[in-house]
């Protein structure tokens, strides 16, 4: 419970989730630290989404930055997708997402569903990397890091064309 807790409260502190997400699977193992994870940052994107849907701009100024307003403008529209893709490939960061999410009123559906399936590779990368560490075998942790790296390089690799795509692109 007290994960859960400290990961809810993510939102309000801006705490790194990567800490959390390594300790989970550090102090749960694998699956149980997917899962485990999943809840908890489920839960923060949620805690992000309704204090933005209930507070609106004043939660966050945004207005500062150029991709704002058409980040703003494409998630009305198209918010599933939108979230999707920015929780596979974190252009912005999790807490941020959330927030816009509730201010751009994406339908509360859709942005649960496309922040579990977009967290999915990432979840599991931060889990298997956690457990690893835990489980003293070389291997693993040789494993678990390489799956990580690859991951971390896919998403660099893919940063620019998907800020293109989405037309967030300066």
């Amino acid at each position: 419970m007290i994960f859960f807790v400290v990961y809810m409260i993510g939102p309000f502190v801006f705490f790194p989730t990567s800490v959390l997400s390594l300790g989970a699977g550090l102090a749960f193992g694998v699956w149980p630290g997917v899962l485990y994870i999943i809840f908890g940052a489920t839960g923060a994107a949620v805690t992000g989404y309704v204090t933005a849907r209930l507070l609106g701009r004043s939660v966050l100024r945004l207005e500062n930055f150029s991709w704002s307003e058409k980040l703003f403008s494409q998630m009305e529209k198209r918010g599933f997708i939108y979230i999707f893709v920015l929780r596979l490939i974190p252009i912005v960061s999790f807490d941020l997402l959330s927030y816009a999410g509730g201010i751009a009123k994406v339908r509360f559906n859709s942005f649960i569903l496309a922040t579990v399936l977009g967290m999915i590779p990432g979840t599991f990368a931060y889990s298997f990397l956690g457990a690893s560490i835990a489980s003293g075998n070389i291997f693993i942790f040789i494993t678990a890091a390489a799956l990580f790296l690859l991951l971390v390089g896919i998403t660099y690799y893919f940063r620019e064309p998907v800020k293109r795509w989405l037309g967030l692109a300066s």
